[in-house]
């Protein structure tokens, strides 16, 4: 399925899986693989239906942002998966003992600079797959949380009575 894809999408790029891919992350919110290539490595991450559009967003974020976000070799978008193929760019994660001191502030403010660069991107941002999480938008999305019985499953009765009647305060304060 998701090795199938990746294979014909390298191949039509000239790349050559070298291995089978290996899973090196699994959780609620995408799967991610890493294979080697003729090319270098490369990962292959699977997205859940929750955000499917992640790959129009990371093209769109590399779009805006070349220098920072990595542009995907490839990508696949339904309404209930998502895909992206990436080379591997480098780098480590920032919470290994041997990380400088100095990289999680650094990479905080470039994070931080690239949401300042957002800022008055709206209609893109949306365009790009991006939520609307804007203040005029948080009652609607608030009902549906509260209307989505899974969502509260971990909350008594109670608490749950009490969320709803905090229904008009969040509208108005929204």
């Amino acid at each position: 399925a998701i090795e199938d894809w990746a294979r014909r999408e390298l191949a039509a790029l000239d790349i050559e899986l070298l291995a089978p891919p290996t899973q090196i992350k699994q959780w609620d919110i995408s799967s991610v693989l890493k294979a080697p290539t003729n090319s270098g490595d490369v990962y292959i991450k699977a997205i859940p239906t929750l955000f499917a559009t992640e790959p129009r967003i990371t093209s769109g974020l590399h779009n805006l942002f070349p220098d920072v976000v990595p542009g995907p070799l490839a990508t696949y978008e339904r309404p209930d998966e998502g895909r992206l193929l990436l080379r591997d760019f480098g780098g480590k994660p920032l919470w290994l003992d041997d990380t400088p001191p100095q990289a999680m502030p650094d990479a905080l403010a470039l994070f931080a600079g690239m949401q300042i660069e957002c800022v008055g991107k709206d209609d893109l941002l949306r365009e790009i797959g991006c939520r609307d999480r804007t203040l005029a938008g948080m009652p609607a999305q608030m009902r549906d949380l509260i209307a989505d019985e899974s969502a509260l499953r971990g909350l008594t009765e109670e608490e749950q009575a009490r969320l709803r009647a905090l229904m008009p305060a969040i509208e108005s304060a929204c």
